[in-house]
């Protein structure tokens, strides 16, 4: 017979909602209570990290243990996901969203003004 205490460890390393901790923690010092997200707060969630996924930065480390459970609606969570107030306004904040949306165009374009004179140069020489 397998201890049940030992899975019940296991599982808490392999899931993060299982624990009393901000599953996508990107506000420093947060001392907001952990409360359980609800099912609109993860659809709006998880489409917030869909867009970050597109621009990068800290927002996309900040929820690498949660990526795997994206993909799932909220009613097909074993356990539900728990977050500080803060960290979760801060990442689904949509001006964020859309200045990071921003800066990312403008460095597309600029590597893009970069590779067209690389290219010109090499066919310069």
């Amino acid at each position: 017979m397998a201890d049940t205490d030992s899975m019940d460890s296991a599982d808490a390393e392999m899931n993060p909602f299982s624990a009393e901790i901000c599953c996508l923690h990107i506000v420093e010092k947060c001392r907001d209570k952990v409360e359980v997200m609800t099912n609109n707060q993860w659809d709006k969630f998880r489409t917030a990290a869909t867009e970050w996924d597109k621009f990068g930065g800290n927002e996309v480390s900040a929820v690498s243990s949660v990526r795997p459970y994206l993909d799932k609606a909220y009613s097909d969570l074993e356990q539900l996901p728990k977050c500080h107030r803060t960290c979760y306004k801060r990442y689904t904040d949509k001006r964020r969203l859309a200045y990071a949306e921003k800066r990312h165009s403008k460095l597309q374009t600029k590597h893009r003004t970069e590779q067209g004179k690389t290219d010109s140069f090499k066919l310069c020489v």
